[in-house]
């Protein structure tokens, strides 16, 4: 497989390394040995990397074909998809590893059966979960330490006491047991032992969750040969042997960046439905240059977009949060096929066993909360829509981190598909700019957030308040059984709301003009991108959308009807309002502020409601007297 060149930079201090390691560790066994730490952004091609150290520890260390590798993976998803990779003998680690071994290789998980033969004339590549070991349970409480079948020929048969007790006089620290009035020990018939007997090399993904003085104790007590730890976040005390910068990946076109941050463009700074609008046209314009690339460059991308939502429980919908399946009606009623549309959460995983990169997959639209955060990896994922308020304690650093990774580590030469993009509805934008810059550290990409600078002193932050107000309508207080005076609201109130004769007025048309003009310098882009140099800057550009038809009559109706309680008269109100702001103001003008003109007039919409709820209730309770 072809190496960017940091991954070159990699191999080069790996094999000066393993030529003449430094031991700087002690096993169970009480000898030393290398534990070292290559820091590598996430997206760095760990995989690879690892590959092509088991492959150099074998050629230049043991000088063997044969032995026992330990890979521990610390999420359930980075597991699944590297060891698919890895068992997949047409893929290039499988084929890297098969150089390294004359062919013999064997992948095996945690459970399966794995005899000493096995090791002696194989290259064992046994996959663990990094949790079998770094719980902070005693040793008893995890299987690995358990006696168990599946490893017996590792060890002298049961009444052999003499052959168990040789076995501990040269492995003393393995586990064992006495049976009751027997005073000879027995050896556990356990993966902890096997491994401690075949004193393997470790492979550590993320390495800096199990650098705990306890987790540390329990990898030094499996008799590691050598420990390579990978990590994208070091710490303190890591012997680190090579350093990988997020500019070495920039250069090497892994990242898509320019990171383009869009603020909220409706009048309602909590207009998660106007967000989702633009998310999904964005998402549109990315698949229409998709879909160039593929019939010029033969080069397949189906762009995604991420949702991340306030709620996904079962039980947590219609409490006042936006749930995932809030977003998932939303995105069928503009017409997206339901089929199009996946959650990913605790509960429902939509995704799973799907091959996302693959021509026959038609997910476009992943709703998370924060099952994404870790380990998922589709360099397919452009857009994040961003529905918590940035101020929310809800994981967001970690979700931008989704959609960095640009496909096939290469620039497609088509400019929009090698940026990404955030959208947000409601929150600070500088304090959404401190989230990505902790996101890029997050990602070991912290050489491009710590040099973050605004580009000609434009403002980074919205006129518009922060703050949700929530504002109890008679409605809402009929709903939670307050009793006023006896009415019903569907029968008594609901019934006499009349939209017929609200119009939009002058006095509203240079309101509108008013808060747009307002508003102009918030119609912008925040760019993050990196210059020549490897710095990183915040730059500020108008938003392009002269090229998108944004007028939506269907988009328009369904939120007037949230607020019109007939259908049919919202739409007849949208094609009345539509045609009448467009004489006013010019098709151009409609277009340009489609989603803020919708705002406004909703919000209009929801003041009339209002004002006609409580003279409804005043004049009832006043005939009733």
């Amino acid at each position: 497989m072809y190496l960017k060149n940091y991954q070159q930079k990699v191999v080069k201090y790996l094999k000066q390394f393993l030529s003449q390691p430094i031991d700087n560790a002690i096993n169970g066994l009480g000898k030393a040995y290398p534990n070292f730490v290559v820091k590598v952004p996430t997206g760095g091609g760990k995989t690879l990397l690892a590959v092509e150290a088991i492959r150099h520890y074998q050629h230049l260390y043991t000088q063997r074909k044969t032995g026992l590798v330990v890979w521990l993976i610390p999420s359930e998803t980075i597991y699944k998809q590297t060891l698919l990779r890895i068992r997949d003998k047409g893929s290039g680690y499988r084929q890297l590893l098969d150089q390294a071994s004359g062919g013999n290789t064997i992948i095996i998980e945690k459970g399966q059966k794995l005899t000493n033969d096995d090791i002696e004339n194989n290259l064992v590549i046994l996959f663990v979960m990094l949790q079998s070991i770094s719980r902070h349970d005693t040793k008893e409480g995890l299987k690995i330490f358990q006696d168990s079948g599946g490893y017996e020929s590792f060890f002298p048969l049961d009444y052999r006491y003499d052959l168990h007790k040789i076995l501990l006089d040269q492995v003393p620290n393995l586990d064992h047991f006495h049976h009751q009035g027997i005073s000879q020990p027995l050896i556990k018939t356990s993966m902890a032992n096997a491994i401690r007997i075949s004193n393997p090399l470790f492979i550590i993904d993320e390495i800096h969750k199990v650098f705990s003085p306890l987790a540390q104790k329990t990898i030094n007590s499996l008799n590691p040969q050598m420990v390579l730890g990978f990590t994208a976040t070091p710490k303190s005390g890591m012997n680190i042997l090579v350093n990988i910068t997020g500019a070495e990946l920039q250069k090497e076109e892994m990242i898509k960046l320019d990171l383009n941050i869009f603020p909220p463009s409706s009048k309602d700074n909590n207009d998660w439905k106007a967000m989702v609008k633009e998310v999904v046209a964005q998402r549109h314009l990315l698949e229409e240059k998709s879909l160039y690339l593929k019939e010029h460059k033969g080069l397949y991308i189906r762009p995604i977009a991420l949702f991340q939502v306030e709620r996904t429980g079962k039980d947590q919908r219609g409490q006042g949060w936006v749930h995932s399946l809030d977003v998932r009606e939303l995105l069928i009623s503009q017409g997206i096929s339901s089929d199009h549309i996946a959650i990913k959460s605790s509960s429902q995983n939509d995704i799973e066993d799907i091959d996302l990169f693959s021509p026959h997959c038609n997910i476009r639209y992943i709703i998370t909360k924060e099952a994404l955060r870790e380990g998922w990896d589709c360099s397919f994922a452009y857009v994040l829509g961003i529905i918590p308020s940035v101020h929310s304690k809800i994981g967001l650093t970690q979700l931008v981190g989704r959609i960095l990774r640009q496909p096939f580590a290469k620039k497609t030469g088509i400019q929009a598909l090698d940026e990404s993009y955030v959208y947000y509805s409601q929150g600070d934008t500088n304090l959404l700019l401190e989230k990505i810059s902790q996101s890029l550290k997050n990602e070991g990409l912290e050489d491009l957030a710590k040099q973050i600078r605004i580009r000609e002193h434009y403002p980074t932050s919205l006129k518009s308040s922060i703050h949700n107000k929530k504002i109890i309508s008679p409605k809402k207080e009929l709903d939670s059984n307050i009793n006023i005076g006896g009415l019903n609201y569907a029968m008594d109130i609901k019934s006499r709301i009349n939209f017929k004769f609200f119009d939009i007025s002058e006095q509203m048309l240079n309101e509108l003009q008013r808060e747009i003009s307002s508003k102009s310098e918030d119609k912008k882009i925040y760019k993050f991108t990196t210059l020549e140099q490897g710095q990183a800057w915040i730059g500020v550009a108008d938003r392009d959308i002269s090229s998108k038809e944004n007028i939506d009559i269907g988009y328009a109706t369904r939120r007037f009807a949230e607020v019109i309680d007939n259908p049919f008269l919202a739409r007849q109100k949208t094609s009345e309002w539509v045609s009448y702001l467009i004489e006013k103001l010019g098709k151009d003008f409609v277009n340009q502020y489609f989603i803020f003109i919708i705002s406004f007039i909703t919000q209009k919409l929801e003041e009339e409601k209002t004002v006609q709820e409580k003279e409804i209730i005043k004049t009832l309770l006043d005939s009733s007297i």
